[in-house]
């Protein structure tokens, strides 16, 4: 799919896309969950969403999908049974990671396959905490990286792992904890990476009735209780991702006009709520209250350092306005960012350069240095797989004269689907065409 996208202003209201984060930990808990009927309203059907359906289709949970309306109706058996031994699925990461942990407690053999974006991401130090809990563990192509073969049960224990590659190794185990005969006992060394989507992991599990506490060490890390618990799922609906709804927020920002975006819980999701504290302190016309964001055209941004450690998914957006403040902006701690569906180090530096932004990047240290400018230049950029990188680079293309041509623009796909018709509905300048 190509986008053309020319210097446009977006104005009106959005629903925010519901949160990913939020339904996939949803639904991969149903393999896990009491027997009962569960609707769940307000789902962006996207691919990673579609991923963790799939694993819990593969362990006998029946799945009804209303696309006009949004919503997933899971019937969960009384009896749980493996269905399928292989399941694809595709590049989620957070699907894939989790699918392990919970395969790990089943005593039979599963094949989980992926993408292609996927096979570069590691695994294995996961892998080899499942190993050390019992479970035995092939891997199918390259050592350390998926796809694999996995089969338990572990029975439970105490477990220890790094948190600095990614905080779905920790998620996977909390739900092999919930899952094991004995529970688990997860230390999780320092630093930690992404820590809030580890809490977030916590906060569902919580609401829903697992016996799950975390305890935090500061300095020394963390340490997590999670004990063999019967998931109680009810009737939701996910509330709005503040990450991907940071690409309106910065397209209003730096090209204007104004938005509303609405749908928002923190009380559910505040995972990426420092994006709107981020903007403020560089000086974008933004306020929140309530479930509501609003944004408008700030003709003077600010520059800023700051470090991302906790928060990689915004690194995309805060980089797309930094790339019109007036000045340089650094955006540290972000060195894991090179094991997400592309090295988005590198595809920063390479979509901002297209549009003639100067940028520095140190893969070592994970910095990040943009100098800021108004002299944008439109650009043709074939895109990675990788969806934030895509919805980066339109923020930049709709505030840049001239048309900006992006290729295999299909890849938001994974996140928000109807991206590109959205930045339309809100008088984006977005021409769609078939490659």
């Amino acid at each position: 799919m190509l986008v053309l996208l020319s210097r446009s202003q977006i104005y009106g209201e959005i629903r925010a896309p519901s949160s990913k984060s939020v339904a996939q930990r949803l639904f991969l808990a149903s393999a896990l969950a009491a027997p009962g009927t569960v609707k769940v309203g307000n789902v962006l059907l996207s691919d990673d969403v579609r991923a963790s359906l799939r694993f819990a289709e593969a362990l006998g949970i029946s799945v009804e999908l209303n696309e006009n309306k949004r919503t997933v109706t899971l019937e969960i058996p009384d009896e749980k049974s493996v269905k399928t031994n292989v399941v694809d699925l595709g590049d989620s990461g957070t699907a894939y990671r989790i699918a392990l942990g919970i395969a790990a407690t089943l005593n039979t053999e599963i094949t989980l396959e992926c993408g292609r974006t996927l096979r570069r991401r590691p695994i294995g130090e996961l892998v080899n905490a499942l190993h050390k809990l019992g479970a035995k563990v092939r891997y199918l192509e390259k050592e350390g990286y998926p796809p694999v073969t996995i089969r338990g049960p572990i029975r439970g224990g105490k477990i220890e792992i790094s948190g600095s590659i990614s905080s779905q190794f920790v998620s996977a185990l909390i739900y092999a904890g919930i899952g094991s005969r004995d529970g688990l006992e997860i230390h999780v060394k320092p630093p930690i990476v992404s820590k809030p989507y580890i809490d977030l992991t916590v906060r569902i599990l919580k609401k829903f009735k697992a016996d799950v506490d975390l305890e935090d060490l500061e300095d020394e890390g963390l340490i997590i209780y999670a004990y063999p618990s019967e998931i109680k799922l009810s009737d939701i609906d996910i509330p709005g991702d503040y990450a991907l709804s940071a690409f309106i927020m910065a397209i209003a920002a730096v090209s204007g006009d104004k938005v509303v975006i609405r749908g928002f819980d923190r009380s559910l999701n505040p995972v990426d709520y420092e994006i709107v504290e981020i903007f403020k302190e560089m000086d974008v016309r933004i306020r929140a209250f309530g479930d509501i964001v609003y944004v408008e055209e700030t003709p003077d941004i600010s520059p800023i350092e700051i470090s991302l450690k906790d928060n990689p998914d915004l690194v995309m957006p805060v980089a797309a306005v930094a790339a019109f403040a007036s000045g340089s902006s650094t955006i540290k701690d972000v060195k894991h960012l090179i094991y997400k569906e592309s090295n988005r180090l590198e595809e920063i530096k390479r979509c901002l350069t297209e549009f003639k932004i100067n940028v520095e990047i140190d893969e070592r240290e994970g910095i990040l240095k943009i100098c800021g400018t108004r002299q944008t230049s439109p650009a043709k950029i074939e895109l990675p797989d990788d969806h934030r990188i895509g919805m980066m680079c339109s923020v930049l293309g709709l505030a840049t004269e001239g048309q900006t041509v992006l290729s295999r623009a299909e890849c938001v796909k994974k996140s928000w689907p109807t991206y590109w018709s959205d930045l339309k509905e809100l008088g984006a300048s977005v021409e769609i065409r078939e490659e």
